[in-house]
């Protein structure tokens, strides 16, 4: 025996006591510290979460530019269609 064992008697009484010490600090210290951890990765997830909402509404507005710049340049070559069959027509003409 090293004087490292806990002599026999004391083994019975031994987790209950630890249990009560780590409640009696130690516990919350491990408990607040692990609330700080879980809101601090909340709060980041929350951030990154508001982030991402933020470049999909950016993303929503882009497309819906891109799809009225669409429309535009649609229109645009029917019109160069219109004008240049209208072209070929007059060229016919004597």
């Amino acid at each position: 025996m090293l004087g490292l064992e806990r002599p026999q008697e004391d083994m019975a009484a031994a987790p209950a006591r630890e249990l009560n010490d780590v409640r009696g600090g130690q516990m919350q210290d491990q408990t607040s510290g692990a609330e700080k951890i879980l809101m601090e990765l909340r709060d980041r997830f929350c951030a990154i979460d508001n982030r991402f909402d933020l470049l999909t509404t950016r993303l929503d507005n882009m497309s819906s530019r891109l799809d009225k710049h669409q429309s535009h340049l649609e229109g645009a070559e029917g019109r160069i269609s219109i004008i240049e069959g209208n072209t070929a027509m007059l060229r016919k003409q004597p």
